[in-house]
């Protein structure tokens, strides 16, 4: 019940093909309006909006399009339109769940992958711990969490602006 939802999906479509069903989410009856569309290189961001309800005063959802060879990997995050609600009652997990609901409905998710068969091995000797190596600086989007690269000026999943 935090204030935040967010996950992660393959669908074996090309990003053009995906992007065309997120840009069709207005006309879907989801009470989503798409606000935003953001491209950058080889993926894209959507900022798309949920109306208020009884349940909630709206939500604002980001949805982040990646080219994974021939996949595209569709990550939706959803976070509170208020910044002072505290609790979401399960809205922002449920926009989350419907988004993907709604794509699964007109494209074709990658197919599970099996693990391969594990083997027993010999034991390994133990070796010497290797030498400390110089701390990594490490860029982390203070919205959601993730990483960052050296330049980057926006968090390429919730699409917030990165403070230098």
């Amino acid at each position: 019940m935090a204030r935040q939802a967010q996950d992660s999906k393959l669908y074996a479509a090309p990003l053009e093909a995906v992007a065309a069903r997120v840009r069709a989410i207005g006309q879907a009856g989801l009470n989503l309006s798409l606000q935003s569309e953001n491209p950058t290189g080889n993926s894209v961001w959507f900022r798309i909006l949920h109306g208020t309800t009884w349940a909630s005063w709206g939500e604002k959802i980001t949805i982040t399009l990646t080219v994974e060879g021939a996949m595209t990997n569709v990550h939706i995050h959803s976070e509170c339109g208020m910044p002072t609600q505290l609790f979401d009652g399960g809205k922002n997990a449920s926009n989350v769940r419907v988004i993907f609901q709604y794509l699964d409905s007109g494209l074709a998710a990658a197919p599970q992958t099996t693990s391969p068969p594990v083997y027993p091995q010999a034991p390994v000797a133990p070796q010497a711990p290797a030498a400390p190596t110089a701390p990594v600086a490490n860029k982390f989007c203070g919205t959601c969490g993730q990483r960052l690269g050296e330049n980057m000026r926006f968090c390429p999943s919730c699409g917030k602006k990165v403070n230098l």
